[in-house]
């Protein structure tokens, strides 16, 4: 998982962010527009039951899961981490965005 030291520095500074994007595959984590999102960038291959969410403490919380499964992991992992919203999606089919088989939720706590 990369990404998250930006928004636990911040947290330290008694700041936080509007929302976190948590994307369950490589991508950029660095910051060049400094808006008021953050992303976090986590391999697909990680456990998602040993991943230290604790920063997402009280956050409101985009989840873009690489499948169904990862993606309602994720869900129960911010929702025990204390986030106090979670967006997720998940893209069943990459050839058909329409697809009735892609899933999506919205958790408020």
């Amino acid at each position: 998982m990369t990404g998250q030291d930006a928004i636990k520095a911040l947290r330290r500074s008694r700041q936080r962010p509007e929302w976190v994007f948590l994307n369950d595959y490589p991508c950029d984590t660095s910051r060049p527009d400094a808006t008021d999102s953050y992303t976090v960038s986590i391999d697909p291959t990680e456990a998602i039951e040993a991943l230290d969410l604790r920063f997402l403490i009280g956050l409101k919380v985009n989840v873009a899961g690489s499948t169904e499964k990862r993606a309602r992991a994720l869900l129960e992992a911010c929702k025990l981490a204390g986030a106090v919203t979670v967006a997720v999606t998940a893209r069943a089919d990459a050839d058909d965005p329409w697809s009735e088989r892609n899933y999506a939720e919205i958790w408020h706590g």
